[in-house]
């Protein structure tokens, strides 16, 4: 809920300050939200345009707004992007107090720190799935028209309201985190009315018919007490004639800092609908007062997981199973 208020004068800006004390609400900071929509106006205003107009793209912001494209309009528009994404990896002096109780240096880590920093993207795309490429651009549009004496407009747009990602890179320390992530939340058809109700009230609605994706590569491995001790079992063991038969713990490397593989994971869904409700009041020329209502989208993701285990646990376990315990 916004208002939009331009009054010139002191007078004017003391009632602006009065009302603007009774409608503060609590701010939520988000990454990339709307940020892919292109709308130069509502970047350069926070998205505070409820209680505006931000011609075609108000089929998201606040489908009233429609109201005020006059006659047929087209919009075309091309969203290019170029973002760096950077992290640092540091251990507590909880971990190393572990690391040394079952001694292991802190400097046996290969991953103890480190910094890593990323210009490359990845995206989930319809279709073709997670997807490299060498710099994010999108092209987006959509389309409206005035209809029965100017007193409905019906559009359609297409629109992102969210597309990121990016692509680490095999050897960054922040690879448990994800070597490559995409998510991606698309509008491709969101058929939009909005129509007056009185000279001063305007209404919207529009259906959204909405493709989202996910896509993550992550590596991973288990750095805990079972594998510390594993790894000082076989120490002791391996070569004993005695335990070879028995059991066999030395083929492959399985530790705590062993890599066991790597998961990648793509999943979406190609329909899941939402809606989108707007009201917007103007009395006067220079007050207005809007409010929409986003539906959330439901959505059951699905798609292909595959996960490839090492060398060195498929070594392990294959010897392990060869023995008389295994």
């Amino acid at each position: 809920m916004q208002f939009k208020v331009m009054m010139p004068g002191w007078r004017s800006f003391q009632v602006y300050i009065f009302l603007a004390c009774f409608f503060v609400s609590h701010s939520h900071a988000q990454l990339a939200q709307n940020l892919t929509i292109g709308s130069a106006k509502a970047v350069s205003l926070a998205n505070a345009v409820t209680a505006d107009s931000t011609g075609i793209d108000s089929i998201h912001f606040n489908p009233a707004g429609l109201h005020k494209v006059k006659d047929r309009q087209y919009q075309l528009k091309l969203i290019g992007g170029h973002f760096s994404i950077s992290g640092e990896v540091e251990r507590s002096e909880r971990y190393k107090r572990e690391m040394a109780a079952n001694g292991y240096s802190y400097e046996d880590d290969p991953v103890r720190e480190g910094e890593s920093s990323t210009q490359d993207v990845s995206v989930m795309l319809p279709i073709v799935g997670m997807t490299d490429i060498p710099v994010l651009l999108a092209p987006l549009g959509g389309a409206s028209v005035e209809l029965l004496d100017e007193n409905l407009v019906f559009g359609t747009s297409v629109f992102a309201p969210m597309i990121v990602g990016y692509d680490r890179g095999e050897d960054s320390p922040l690879r448990y985190q994800g070597v490559k992530l995409g998510l991606t939340h698309l509008t491709y058809f969101s058929p939009t009315v909005a129509f007056k109700v009185t000279e001063t009230i305007t209404m919207g609605l529009g259906i959204h018919f909405n493709y989202t994706g996910v896509a993550i590569d992550l590596d991973f491995r288990l750095p805990n007490a079972v594998l510390f001790a594993v790894d000082d079992i076989s120490t002791l063991i391996c070569g004993t004639p005695l335990f070879d038969d028995f059991i066999n713990l030395c083929e492959g490397d399985l530790g705590p800092f062993t890599d066991i593989g790597a998961i990648e994971i793509e999943v979406e869904d190609n329909f899941n609908p939402s809606f989108n409700v707007g009201f917007l009041w103007e009395p006067n020329a220079w007050f207005s007062w809007g409010m929409v209502y986003q539906s959330g989208a439901e959505t059951t993701l699905e798609g292909e997981y595959l996960i490839e285990y090492g060398e060195d646990w498929v070594s392990f376990f294959e010897g392990f199973n060869s023995t008389a315990l295994g």
